[in-house]
């Protein structure tokens, strides 16, 4: 400890200050450089461990005032860990192994210093293996607890993309039956229709959150300005929340440009303006700000209701974790909110205590506005009848009747199989023209890839248009992008298939 440079900071629990000086003195001899203080009473101790940082504390036994045992006490409570050595004049034996056995590093006599340096190595170099220690073990809970959320979050992953593939399948025939009974029946019936068709895309979004929080969902990024989905989003929350909630919405002069899904941003808005109604049941204001902070952009919500506890609030993007009324809450809202920003390479924080509101602070990279981003989406043009040949390969029954019937309905010539082994013996019988093969991607037998790729040795000239509600899946992607081939996710309105 030669030739140390930062004094070491010594804290003496000692009445006698020529002791003090003693000991000074046989540290200054030993080259060390210290800074210190001394108290003798319990109250000027406790306010020296609030006030400073002590590398060491030297503590005399007895005290007319205070004892060695009762100032070790003390360090032990405040929870700080400082090597704690007692140095006294004749003692027996019995004490000072009591005062080991109680947590102190050593136990020296004043009148026999000479063991004080090495006593004041050790006692400093285990505090810092301890701190070392404990640093590792802090970080083994937290990457232990990041592999549990992890797995958890791909469990359900795996589970939302099943279940999504499943009610896409749904949605689509729910959908395309409706749009196409309102081409068909007076006007009168059509609020009725349209209110099945609302009730199809709400489903659609339901499908996104799952896929969402499973961070599985295929990303239709773009270049969009915060602020603008904002304003966008505003109308919907405010119909999800009491009259008695005041909606207030700023945004600074530059409010910045991110990449991400705008559809994403909007279920953030809404799950946290929802979770925010819920936590004002008597009302209250609810605030979204959005901004720039160095080069990235941030979101902020407040509201101003019953804000969490700290055993809520390190939970609070947990899955399933909910503090609602049973029926009133899923536990996946802010589950969703955090894969989402996770997802777009984001940073959430969430500061909140009882009774004092909760505040979300979202922040996103941001990026160069593109042109394209300012532009108006064009206006869908109308679908004009086609004459062509088109193999329509789907196992879901509902899925393809209702494929084909739109097909036909527009001038094409349409045949199905609801198997890739029946798409080939179709194929081969067919003897005109085939000009499309529109298949789902995972078929039972035989994939709609490999399918694809058979049909192309003998009619080299199909072209291939796949479908699929398994879009999210990696390894669907993959197969897609083997091959020269359109893709139509699901759910897809009847428009939609014909563009495609």
């Amino acid at each position: 400890m030669e030739g140390e440079r930062v004094p070491l900071r010594i804290l003496f629990v000692e009445d006698n200050p020529d002791d003090v000086e003693l000991v000074r003195l046989e540290l200054r001899r030993s080259g060390l450089d210290v800074v210190y203080a001394r108290v003798e009473t319990p109250e000027a101790l406790r306010e020296a461990l609030e006030e400073s940082r002590w590398d060491l504390v030297l503590s005399d036994f007895s005290m007319p005032r205070f004892s060695g045992p009762e100032a070790l006490a003390m360090v032990q409570e405040s929870g700080l860990d400082i090597p704690f050595i007692i140095i006294s004049g004749a003692i027996g034996e019995e004490f000072a192994v009591e005062s080991l056995k109680a947590g102190a590093e050593d136990f020296l006599v004043k009148s026999r210093l000479h063991r004080l340096v090495p006593a004041i190595e050790r006692g400093l170099r285990e505090a810092e293996e301890r701190r070392s220690r404990r640093r590792v073990e802090e970080s083994l809970r937290e990457n232990e607890q990041m592999l549990v959320q992890s797995q958890k979050m791909e469990a359900i992953g795996r589970l939302a993309g099943g279940v999504a593939h499943d009610f896409n399948n749904l949605l689509t025939v729910i959908r395309g039956h409706a749009e196409m009974l309102l081409g068909e029946i007076p006007e009168p019936g059509h609020e009725d229709l349209l209110e099945i068709v609302r009730a199809a895309e709400r489903g659609a979004t339901l499908t996104r959150q799952l896929l969402s929080f499973g961070r599985r969902q295929t990303e239709e990024a773009r270049v969009v300005r915060v602020r603008d989905v904002v304003d966008d989003t505003r109308r919907m929350i405010e119909r999800l929340l009491m009259e008695n909630i005041e909606i207030v919405v700023t945004h600074s002069a530059d409010s910045g440009w991110v990449r991400v899904d705008p559809g994403q941003i909007e279920q953030v808005l809404m799950n946290l303006g929802v979770n925010a109604g819920d936590a004002m049941p008597e009302g209250g204001r609810l605030e979204i700000e959005t901004g720039m902070v160095g080069d990235a952009v941030f979101l902020r919500v407040t509201d101003t209701g019953i804000g969490m506890t700290p055993e809520v609030r390190d939970r609070a993007f947990e899955p399933f974790f909910t503090t609602k009324v049973e029926g009133r809450g899923t536990g996946l809202g802010l589950a969703i909110v955090y894969g989402i920003v996770q997802q777009n390479h984001g940073e959430i924080t969430v500061e909140t205590s009882p009774e004092a509101g909760t505040t979300f602070r979202i922040v996103l990279p941001a990026v160069e506005p593109d042109e394209a981003a300012t532009e108006e989406p064009p206006t869908p043009r109308p679908v004009a009848s086609r004459t062509a040949t088109v193999l329509v390969v789907e196992d879901e029954h509902g899925v393809r009747s209702l494929t084909c019937r739109v097909l036909a309905g527009h001038g094409y010539t349409v045949l199905d199989a609801e198997s890739g082994i029946d798409a080939l013996q179709v194929a081969i019988q067919h003897a005109g023209a085939l000009d499309l093969l529109l298949t789902d991607v995972v078929l039972p037998g035989m994939s709609g890839s490999e399918l694809a790729r058979r049909i192309h040795e003998t009619r080299p000239h199909v072209a291939i248009l796949f479908m699929s509600g398994h879009h999210d899946d990696p390894s669907v992607r993959r197969r897609i992008m083997a091959q020269e081939a359109g893709f139509l996710p699901k759910p897809f309105t009847s428009r939609q298939l014909l563009e495609s």
